[in-house]
């Protein structure tokens, strides 16, 4: 009887792998020391190569024990037929490369050399082996032989270790053999009971316990063991690996559990196999794997199950990096394309993102990455999909502001100063000290803000200057200079003085009479802020000394020895009456006498002025004439006749007299008789009136005045 017909059949589940998910790797089969391995990220669902999922190949008799894949074919065990098959990958080329075998039931390859176990048709102890041949079955050695139902297989570095059913222990013997039976390289206490399937991958052994829920795996050293899935294992028989993930056989509900090398992220209906030949449900029991699928035999089903690995991975549509301006924060953001993934293997595949959800999120101010990703169930990572989100704030509030101003304060306290409402672009400006407020004198900075709903502040100010005009200020009239009219000064009349604020009074008034000299003039006005006092001066001075004008110089001559009384024109002066000295009227010596004349006015101040007198001696003779000469200057005999200056008289109403002498214009001695023009030199001068002679008096030559050279 076979070891599995010892347990009760399997619980049927009713469960159909349908379309299940193809499987897909990362890597290709790998062989390393013997190994082969691969990199496997998940498992699938589309209808694999050369028939329905879960049924790839019909086995040549019942109770297929395990599967084995290489790069060019796939092998099996027939346990009642004690045969060996061998296909293509494709499932096609089947045939029997070793025949006459006693209950073969493990595989295992070094890539070289085909291995096999025997002996697990019955509970005969001592009846199972090892067997070795070439890869196309021939040329089989036993390298073991008498062993108590060995059942798991693997072959790492230079050993061949294999699950000693019965004894419950793990042998392990030289690849170039033979070697003992039954052998404990790991005991039955660590390796628990029905130790079943084997598989190495260079640095662990992993098997797992037909009658437990467990998978175990031990360094190859041996020890120390432990459970790498510690329970749901359902009556697990074959175990397989690659790089990344460890699968076991559950016989007992027809699944397939994978879970990553150190037993996270396990699941025990990785795979659910398609029952075959009226099975309720199907029963797996080897496992293996390559680069592309998940093989396995379905023992009761007469079948080698196989299923696709998935190797596409999903893709993710989703928006392209975008900007948006801020209305709140953090700034709410639906994506202009929500973020979703999709997979041509997996009907539902669903997209995660680093920042928010798949639709959006709420961002802070700036630009913020966005990565989203998005796995299938056999491991295929999408390409992410990153694209950058960037909130950008709007313009901060505008203020619009009074001017500056400037007023005159009211009072000592300053001015109450209303001004234009502040408007902004956004928010609600304030503004400090209000308007309509008490500004004190002096400046005073208005501040202003306005806030939007994201908290940006503007802020802006203006001044308030509130001049203190203190005391009044004064304009008062430039200096006044006036002449006095008196002795007492002059009246003057000046502009009136102006004030800033107030009345403006002064000490004296317009038109006043200020005394000679220098007058200050004070004024005053008051206000409020005080009293404010400016001067100016008005200046009265006297007129100058009197100015006396005096006749012009007089000539005159005299016979007499004594001089003559000579009579002048009345001096006069701009203020006070002149005197003259000698005064007019007295007797004047001959030559030239200098006459002064003085005014005094009434400030005491005197003009002086002179001109001169003078007399010259005279002696006079009678020429030869005619008594009662004719007309002068008519015809033949006429004569020259000459005007001789007489004594002079006091003056009248003259203001001056003319004195005319004629000069022969040949020698005066004798008379002339020629008609040639006589020359007259006229002068005048202030003079006495002279009395002409009678008119039948001779005439007498008149002498030159002040001539020396005339002798009369």
């Amino acid at each position: 009887m076979d070891l599995l017909d010892q347990l009760p059949p399997p619980t049927p589940s009713g469960r159909s792998i349908g379309r299940r998910r193809r499987f897909a790797i990362a890597a290709s089969m790998l062989v390393t020391a013997g190994l082969m391995t691969t990199s496997l990220t998940g498992a699938s669902a589309d209808t694999p190569t050369g028939g329905a999922v879960g049924n790839f190949i019909p086995a040549t008799a019942s109770e297929s024990r395990d599967v084995l894949v290489t790069s060019t074919h796939i092998y099996w065990t027939n346990l009642n037929t004690g045969t060996v098959s061998r296909a293509n990958l494709d499932g096609t080329g089947i045939i029997d490369i070793a025949t006459g075998s006693s209950g073969p039931s493990g595989l295992a390859t070094d890539g070289t050399f085909l291995y096999w176990t025997t002996g697990g048709l019955n509970d005969t102890p001592g009846t199972g082996g090892i067997t070795k041949a070439n890869l196309d079955g021939t040329g089989q050695t036993s390298l073991m032989t008498g062993g108590d139902k060995p059942i798991g297989l693997t072959v790492s570095g230079s050993f061949i270790y294999w699950t000693n059913f019965n004894s419950a222990t793990i042998g392990r013997g030289s690849l170039t053999g033979p070697f003992a039976a039954n052998q404990s390289f790991i005991g039955a206490a660590a390796v628990g009971t029905q130790p079943y399937g084997l598989e190495a991958n260079g640095t662990h052994l992993y098997w797992t316990n037909l009658s437990g829920t467990a998978v175990r795996r031990a360094p190859l050293s041996g020890s120390p063991v432990t459970d790498i899935v510690a329970s749901g294992a359902n009556q697990p028989t074959g175990v397989a690996l690659d790089s990344t993930y460890v699968y076991w056989a559950n016989y007992g509900n027809g699944t397939i559990g994978r879970a990553q090398l150190d037993g996270s992220s396990a699941t025990q209906t990785y795979v659910t196999s398609t029952p075959a030949n009226g099975q309720a449900t199907a029963t797996v029991v080897g496992l293996a794997v390559n680069s592309t699928h998940l093989h396995w035999t379905n023992f009761d089903g007469k079948k080698i199950g196989r299923t696709a690995f998935d190797t596409t991975a999903p893709t993710i549509i989703g928006p392209s990096s975008f900007s948006v301006v801020a209305t709140a924060l953090p700034m709410p953001v639906t994506y202009p394309v929500a973020v979703s993934a999709s997979d041509v293997d997996d009907a539902s595949i669903t997209a995660t993102c680093n920042v928010g959800t798949l639709t959006g999120h709420s961002f802070a101010v700036g630009a913020t990455t966005v990565t989203c990703n998005a796995s299938d169930p056999s491991g295929n990572a999408a390409t992410p999909k990153v694209f950058t989100v960037t909130v950008t704030l709007p313009p901060p509030p505008v203020l619009t502001l009074s001017a500056n101003i400037i007023v005159a304060a009211a009072g000592p306290t300053g001015a109450i100063v209303t001004y234009a409402a502040p408007t902004s672009t956004t928010g609600t400006p304030t503004c400090s000290p209000a308007s309509g407020t008490l500004f004190p004198t002096g400046v005073t900075t208005v501040g202003c803000s306005a806030t939007d709903t994201l908290g940006q502040t503007t802020n802006g100010s203006f001044t308030v200057t509130v001049s203190d005009p203190g005391s009044p200020v004064l304009t008062v009239p430039a200096t006044q200079t006036a002449i006095a009219t008196g002795t007492n000064g002059a009246a003057v009349n000046f502009a009136l003085p102006t004030a800033t604020s107030g009345t403006v009074t002064c000490d004296r008034a317009s038109g006043s009479v200020f005394p000679i000299g220098t007058t200050t003039v004070r004024c005053s006005a008051t206000n409020s802020f005080g009293t404010g006092v400016a001067s100016f001066l008005v200046i009265v001075s006297r007129p100058g000394a009197p100015t006396v004008i005096v006749p012009s110089n007089i000539l005159t001559g005299t016979a007499s020895e004594s001089g003559m009384a000579v009579a002048y024109p009345q001096a006069t002066a701009s203020a006070g009456t002149p005197t003259c000295t000698p005064a007019s009227g007295s007797n004047f010596a001959i030559g030239t006498t200098t006459v002064t004349c003085t005014a005094t006015d009434v400030f005491g101040q005197t003009g002086t002025a002179s001109f001169t007198i003078r007399v010259d001696k005279l002696i006079a003779f009678i020429p030869v004439v005619p008594v009662n000469p004719s007309a002068p200057g008519t015809g033949v005999g006429s004569t020259t006749t000459a005007t001789v200056p007489v004594t002079a008289a006091p003056p009248t109403t003259a203001a001056s007299a003319t004195t005319t002498t004629t000069t022969p214009a040949t020698a005066p001695t004798v008379a002339a008789t020629t008609t040639a023009p006589a020359t007259t030199t006229t002068t005048t001068k202030p003079a006495v009136a002279a009395t002409a002679a009678p008119a039948d008096t001779a005439a007498v030559a008149t002498p030159v005045l002040g001539d020396p050279s005339f002798t009369g």
